[in-house]
C-alpha cells in the first residue's frame, strides 16, 4: 500500500471539504498575503478567488479594515497564541459581521510559519442584539414617560417579600419617592406597613398563581400615601418578576363621593316631598280641612296622612301676645339671646346627624349648638364660659359617663342648677333611667327614628318656653 498516495489523496479531499464549507476561511504568510481562501471567503466579500490568493490585506479591504486585520495577523504570529475578533466587511447592501478565529500553524521546528483565519458570521445576531438594543431604548423612554406609576419587583424569600427592580418617574411622584433610594431594596424595607394592606397579598397572590390581578385601595394613614386613593393592576411577567401598574385616582373618587353624597341628599329631597294638588275645602274661621268623605280635620293631620311632611310646634309672636300677655311688656316682646345647646356625646357621626334632625324639625327656631366629645371637654367649656340653656348628653362616654358630668356640673357650676338636662343612651336600665331622674335628667332611649327626635323637639321647646315665662322675658 502506498502511504504516500492516501496521505496526497487525503489531503485534496480536505481541501475540497475547505473549499465547499459554509464559513470563510483563508491562510495568511508573514507578509499578510493570502494564500488560501476559500468560495465562502470570495463569496462573503463579493470577489473572484483569482483576484484574492496572492494578493495582500490591503488589496482586498480597505486600509482601516486592512491594518486591524495585520495587527491581530502580527499578534499571532509573534506569541503563537489563538486570538479571537469580532470584525465587520462593509457591503452596499448593509454590513457583515464575523468572529473570526486567528490560528497559528507550526512547522517541525515549532515555528510560525502561517495564520489560519476562520470566520463566523454572526451578522444575524448582531442584527438582533440592535434590534433588542432599540428595543430596550424605546422601551424606556415609553416607561420614562407613561404617566401611570410602573414599578418592577422581584420575588424573595419564596414570595414572602418583594425587591425594587425598577421604578418610573410616575411612581417616583405617587409615592413621594426617589428612585435611588428605594433600588434594590426589599418592600417591606421601604415601607415598613406595607404588609398590613391588601396590596401585599395581591403581589403573593399573582407570583403564586400567575394570574393577573385589578386592585382598587383605599389609603388612609400609613407610611405610603396618607388620606389617598389609588387603583393598581398586578402582572406576572415570564421571566418571574412582578409588574404593577397604578394610578393616583384620589381625584376621581371624591368627586364620585360628592355626586354619591348630593344624590342622596337629593334623594331623601324626594323622599320627604309628596306634592298636594287641588282645591282644598278649609275653614275660614278655624282652618280645618274637609277631605273626601266630609270629616273635618287639622290642618296637620290631613297634610300628614298625605304626604310625608312634620309638623313642629312653636307660637308666633302675635299668638303669644293673645295667649300669654303677661310675658309682653309694652306690646313688645324683649330681645333675648338664641338658646344654646351644649351637645355631648364620644360619637362625631351621631352629633352631626342629631343637631341637623333637630335643625330641620325646629327650623322656625333659632339654636346654638356647641359640642363635646367626652365629659372632660364638656367640663373645659363650661370652665371657659359657656353657658347653655339645655344639656344634652349621652350616658356611655369614655373617661367621664353621663352620670359622673351630672354630678361634676353641680359640684362646680351652681349657676346651672336650673337648666333642663337631656340624657339619650341606649342603655335603657330601669338604674339608670332612676339614676338620671335623681339628677334632674330626663332620659330619652337613643334612636335614629323620627319619633326620637319628635320628642326631644317637643321637650326642648315646651322646656325652653317654660323657662322664658317663669322668667317673665
Amino acid at each position: 500500500m502506498n502511504h504516500k498516495v492516501i496521505a496526497l489523496n487525503n489531503a485534496i479531499d480536505y481541501v475540497k471539504i475547505l473549499d465547499e464549507a459554509s464559513d470563510p476561511l483563508v491562510t495568511l504568510n508573514s507578509d499578510y498575503q493570502f494564500t488560501y481562501a476559500n468560495k465562502a471567503f470570495a463569496q462573503a466579500l463579493g470577489k473572484p478567488l483569482e483576484t484574492i490568493i496572492g494578493n495582500d490585506l490591503w488589496g482586498i479591504y480597505q486600509k482601516d479594515g486592512a491594518d486591524f486585520r495585520r495587527d491581530v495577523t502580527k499578534e499571532v504570529f509573534e506569541t503563537g497564541q489563538i486570538k479571537v475578533v469580532d470584525n465587520v466587511v462593509p457591503k452596499p447592501s448593509g454590513n457583515l459581521y464575523f468572529i473570526t478565529t486567528f490560528k497559528p500553524i507550526f512547522n517541525e521546528q515549532n515555528i510560525v510559519i502561517s495564520v489560519v483565519a476562520m470566520a463566523k458570521d454572526i451578522t444575524d445576531r448582531k442584527q438582533a442584539e440592535e434590534a433588542v438594543r432599540v428595543s430596550e431604548v424605546r422601551f424606556r423612554e415609553l416607561f420614562n414617560h407613561m404617566s401611570s406609576g410602573v414599578a418592577v419587583y422581584e420575588a424573595v424569600d419564596n414570595g414572602g417579600d418583594f425587591i425594587f427592580r425598577d421604578f418610573n418617574p410616575a411612581a417616583e411622584k405617587i409615592e413621594k419617592v426617589s428612585r435611588q433610594d428605594i433600588l434594590n431594596k426589599r418592600v417591606s424595607e421601604a415601607f415598613p406597613g406595607v404588609k398590613s394592606f391588601g396590596i401585599f397579598e395581591v403581589f403573593q397572590r399573582v407570583w403564586q398563581t400567575g394570574k393577573s390581578e385589578y386592585f382598587p385601595q383605599n389609603i388612609y394613614k400609613d407610611e405610603l400615601n396618607t388620606g389617598s386613593w389609588r387603583e393598581t393592576w398586578v402582572v406576572k411577567l415570564p421571566t418571574g418578576e412582578i409588574v404593577a401598574v397604578y394610578n393616583d385616582i384620589t381625584d376621581r373618587k371624591q368627586a364620585e363621593e360628592a355626586l354619591e353624597k348630593e344624590r342622596r341628599r337629593l334623594q331623601q329631597a324626594l323622599d320627604e316631598v309628596r306634592t298636594l294638588r287641588g282645591i282644598f275645602p278649609i275653614c275660614t274661621n278655624c282652618k280645618k280641612i274637609r277631605d273626601d268623605k266630609g270629616f273635618w280635620n287639622q290642618v296637620e293631620k290631613y297634610v300628614s296622612e298625605r304626604t310625608e311632611a312634620e309638623f313642629s310646634h312653636g307660637i308666633c309672636p302675635e299668638c303669644a301676645q293673645k295667649v300669654y300677655p303677661d310675658i309682653r311688656t309694652k306690646n313688645k316682646i324683649k330681645v333675648t339671646r338664641r338658646p344654646v345647646i351644649l351637645l355631648v356625646d364620644d360619637e362625631e357621626g351621631f352629633r352631626m346627624i342629631f343637631i341637623r334632625q333637630i335643625k330641620k324639625i325646629l327650623k322656625d327656631q333659632e339654636f346654638e349648638f356647641i359640642e363635646a366629645s367626652d365629659g372632660e371637654e364638656a367640663l373645659e367649656l363650661l370652665k371657659g364660659g359657656a353657658k347653655p340653656s339645655i344639656i344634652i348628653l349621652d350616658y356611655a362616654m369614655p373617661k367621664i359617663n353621663g352620670m359622673e358630668l351630672l354630678k361634676r356640673i353641680d359640684g362646680d357650676h351652681n349657676d346651672l342648677y336650673d337648666v333642663p338636662r337631656i340624657m339619650i343612651s341606649g342603655y335603657s336600665q330601669k338604674e339608670i333611667i332612676s339614676e338620671a331622674q335623681t339628677l334632674r335628667c330626663v332620659f330619652f332611649e337613643k334612636s335614629m327614628d323620627n319619633i326620637f327626635y319628635q320628642q326631644i323637639c317637643q321637650y326642648m321647646t315646651n322646656t325652653l318656653f317654660d323657662l322664658a315665662h317663669n322668667k317673665g322675658v
